[in-house]
């Protein structure tokens, strides 16, 4: 069992996610981004972890032929979980309060 000493600094890290994805829709839509780009804007971090992992997991399996892969793969759900699905949904709720339209015209949003 991990002691909260070792979890810490994760769930910190956990915390800053919604307002780094808030950053990003932020900066989306005030450079006149429309919905789905700034929601992807807002969870990118967490969409270049996913292409990472879906790259050296097959690169350990078929390149490397490391047998922990294939022998835990219930480890390696719980490291995609970690690294891809709670921060991308942290990322997710820093987006929220854009979601809805804004007052401004796109023409002003841009310059």
């Amino acid at each position: 069992m991990l002691g909260g000493a070792v979890l810490f600094p994760y769930f910190m890290w956990l915390l800053c996610q919604p307002f780094c994805g808030a950053l990003g829709a932020w900066l989306s839509k005030r450079g006149g981004g429309r919905k789905l780009e700034f929601i992807g804007s807002g969870i990118f971090p967490s969409l270049i972890m996913l292409a990472m992992m879906a790259l050296l997991f097959p690169f350990a399996i078929l390149v490397e032929k490391n047998p922990y892969i294939l022998s835990h793969l219930g480890d390696a759900a719980i490291g995609l979980f970690a690294w891809v699905g709670l921060p991308g949904l942290c990322l997710a709720i820093g987006t929220i309060p854009f979601w809805r339209p804004s007052n401004i015209p796109r023409e002003r949003l841009v310059s």
